[in-house]
């Protein structure tokens, strides 16, 4: 009778884990989609750099900006490119960012910007929650990662900086490159 009454125990016991272990699975497929996003894409927001330092969700960005250092002979290559009236640079950027590995591209983008001396007039910076919020440019590109980088020429784009620096770094891993490399070509 001690037999019959574990194996009814053992049959309970292995009826609650199974029970237990799809409760278990069903609730994770339930968090598991309400973290990805269905939503329509959002529109970006063309913001200001002195608003952004300011805003919740970059406040990454000025430690970042800070100990950034370009490198001189690449700001003085830049500065002497920086004739034409109709350059403008779009910079896309996601607040909150938790890139790893990218997170300081945008900060170290910006100074590299500033010290070339490119006025806040030559460039935009628009915040996306993702690469797919629509933007007013997507006519004529479309963002593939954040953060983003673009040389236009009036209306026309002329380079994608960041895409560009992405495509070397995974072709050549072996050769080290910087913002200032392609910030350079782009106003070749």
């Amino acid at each position: 009778m001690l037999n019959g009454e574990m194996m009814k125990l053992s049959n309970q016991s292995y009826i609650s884990y199974k029970l237990i272990s799809s409760l278990m699975f069903v609730l994770s497929m339930l968090l598991l989609g309400s973290c990805s996003n269905t939503s329509e894409p959002r529109d970006a927001q063309l913001t200001q750099l002195n608003t952004l330092r300011t805003s919740p969700g970059f406040e990454w960005f000025d430690p970042y900006y800070n100990s950034y250092t370009p490198n001189p002979t690449a700001i003085s290559q830049i500065s002497t490119l920086l004739k034409k009236d109709s350059l403008y640079f779009i910079m896309f950027v996601n607040p909150s960012c938790s890139c790893t590995g990218t997170q300081q591209d945008f900060p170290a983008t910006m100074k590299i910007l500033q010290a070339a001396g490119i006025k806040e007039a030559q460039y935009g910076i628009y915040t996306m929650i993702g690469q797919g919020d629509k933007h007013p440019y997507m006519d004529r590109f479309k963002v593939n990662k954040l953060p983003s980088l673009c040389l236009m020429t009036g209306s026309t784009l002329k380079y994608s900086v960041m895409d560009s620096l992405n495509y070397y770094e995974l072709m050549y891993p072996d050769t080290s490159y910087t913002i200032e490399d392609f910030v350079f070509k782009a106003l070749k």
